[in-house]
């Protein structure tokens, strides 16, 4: 209704600025009624923009939801990752160490082969004396 009286009261104006006098004639009568007919299916439009920005905002949210989930994810494989790295780090210093008690091992057995050269070499030369 409010709608109608605003329609009337621009017709009236817009009557006096030609010059003419206001009347609610038929076709006057049409004409707010068409008016009428035309705000009715702007606000059909603006009810299914609403729709279509409430059905939007829905789908964003859910985005929203798959975006985190796949960084919930990413950061799950990043920790996985920097502990697999701590895991490879540690077993390269075990590898490094054994290497290091391998080496040690066998350089205690040259010098125990050596010892047992000069041994030989010296029980060697006494049977040699002795003969």
């Amino acid at each position: 209704m409010f709608f109608v009286f605003v329609i009337k009261l621009f017709l009236r104006d817009l009557c006096a600025l030609c010059g003419s006098s206001f009347k609610e004639t038929g076709q006057l009568k049409n004409l707010v009624h068409f008016f009428c007919k035309i705000a009715a299916k702007s606000c059909e439009l603006v009810q299914i923009c609403c729709k279509l920005a409430a059905i939007y905002y829905k789908i964003e949210v859910k985005s929203f939801k798959v975006v985190q989930n796949y960084f919930k994810h990413e950061a799950q494989d990043y920790n996985f990752e920097v502990i697999y790295y701590k895991i490879e780090v540690i077993f390269y210093k075990i590898v490094k160490n054994s290497f290091k008690i391998v080496k040690t091992y066998y350089k205690n057995e040259a010098l125990d082969y050596k010892i047992e050269i000069k041994s030989f070499k010296i029980v060697q030369i006494s049977y040699k004396n002795e003969a």
